[in-house]
Protein backbone atom coordinates (compact mmCIF):
# COMPACT_ATOMS: atom_id res chain seq x y z
CA UNK A 1 0.00 0.00 0.00
CA UNK A 2 0.96 3.77 -0.79
CA UNK A 3 0.20 6.06 1.57
CA UNK A 4 -1.20 9.71 -0.46
CA UNK A 5 -4.01 11.33 -2.92
CA UNK A 6 -5.58 10.11 -5.29
CA UNK A 7 -7.99 11.94 -7.52
CA UNK A 8 -11.75 12.15 -6.35
CA UNK A 9 -14.49 10.46 -8.96
CA UNK A 10 -17.91 10.55 -7.74
CA UNK A 11 -19.48 7.30 -6.57
CA UNK A 12 -16.65 5.54 -6.01
CA UNK A 13 -16.78 2.56 -3.28
CA UNK A 14 -13.77 2.70 -0.18
CA UNK A 15 -12.54 -0.72 -2.02
CA UNK A 16 -12.02 1.42 -5.14
CA UNK A 17 -10.48 3.97 -3.28
CA UNK A 18 -8.17 1.41 -1.70
CA UNK A 19 -7.19 -0.73 -4.92
CA UNK A 20 -5.96 2.69 -6.13
CA UNK A 21 -3.20 2.58 -3.47
CA UNK A 22 -2.28 -0.60 -3.88
CA UNK A 23 -4.83 -2.16 -1.33
CA UNK A 24 -4.09 -2.68 2.44
CA UNK A 25 -0.86 -4.20 2.38
CA UNK A 26 0.14 -6.89 5.23
CA UNK A 27 -0.24 -4.48 8.31
CA UNK A 28 -3.69 -2.72 7.54
CA UNK A 29 -6.53 -3.31 9.56
CA UNK A 30 -9.35 -3.21 7.56
CA UNK A 31 -11.56 -3.73 10.49
CA UNK A 32 -10.47 -0.19 12.46
CA UNK A 33 -10.29 2.08 8.83
CA UNK A 34 -12.62 5.45 9.00
CA UNK A 35 -13.63 8.18 6.79
CA UNK A 36 -13.08 11.34 7.92
CA UNK A 37 -14.95 14.68 6.97
CA UNK A 38 -12.42 17.36 6.37
CA UNK A 39 -14.90 19.97 7.16
CA UNK A 40 -16.43 18.83 9.76
CA UNK A 41 -14.12 16.18 11.37
CA UNK A 42 -16.99 13.79 12.28
CA UNK A 43 -15.76 10.49 11.13
CA UNK A 44 -17.82 7.32 10.45
CA UNK A 45 -16.29 3.61 10.09
CA UNK A 46 -15.24 2.75 6.64
CA UNK A 47 -17.65 -0.23 6.92
CA UNK A 48 -20.65 2.13 6.97
CA UNK A 49 -19.83 4.02 3.95
CA UNK A 50 -21.31 3.17 0.65
CA UNK A 51 -19.15 5.80 -0.85
CA UNK A 52 -16.42 8.71 -0.62
CA UNK A 53 -17.42 12.49 -1.27
CA UNK A 54 -14.90 15.02 -2.56
CA UNK A 55 -12.82 15.98 0.44
CA UNK A 56 -13.34 13.42 2.53
CA UNK A 57 -10.23 11.17 3.75
CA UNK A 58 -9.90 7.50 4.10
CA UNK A 59 -7.55 6.48 7.11
CA UNK A 60 -6.18 3.33 7.62
CA UNK A 61 -4.35 2.55 10.88
CA UNK A 62 -1.62 -0.20 10.94
CA UNK A 63 -2.78 -3.52 12.75
CA UNK A 64 -1.52 -3.46 16.49
CA UNK A 65 0.54 -6.41 15.97
CA UNK A 66 2.47 -5.11 12.97
CA UNK A 67 2.88 -1.75 14.88
CA UNK A 68 4.90 -3.23 17.79
CA UNK A 69 8.61 -4.38 17.00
Amino acid sequence: AAPGLVPYRAGESVDYYLRLVGGLGFDGDRSRMVVINTLTGGRIAATEAKTLFDGETLYVPRKESAAKP
